[in-house]
């Protein structure tokens, strides 16, 4: 149930919020920067490639944005992969991580 307080508190998120949005947005624009450098993606198709979006999400905006659609399969792969691999791996790194801290 929703009620008065929950609605004040969220002033709190505003911050934490604004910080994590400018976070992606940076990490998006190096990466796709960094993506577009390696000579396979163009601009749009390396910053799409670095967002945070899913697969469908993926299909969805590069519709939008004319990508071709070969290039948006290729996309929606390294999406793909990325989900599989952290999956699969960051589970198995996570003891090794937390034994290094």
């Amino acid at each position: 149930m929703l009620d008065r307080q929950d609605v004040l508190e969220r002033k709190y998120l505003l911050l934490p919020a604004l910080v994590l949005v400018a976070v992606f947005a940076v990490n998006g624009l190096i990466s796709g920067a960094v993506i577009c450098k390696g000579g396979f993606f163009g601009r749009k198709e390396a910053l799409l490639a670095a967002s945070p979006a899913g697969a469908g999400e993926i299909a969805l905006i590069s519709s939008d944005l004319e990508i071709a659609q070969d290039m948006a399969a290729d996309i929606m792969g390294l999406h793909i992969l990325r989900v599989i691999l952290a999956v699969s791996v960051l589970p198995q790194l996570a003891p090794v991580l937390a034994g290094w801290l």
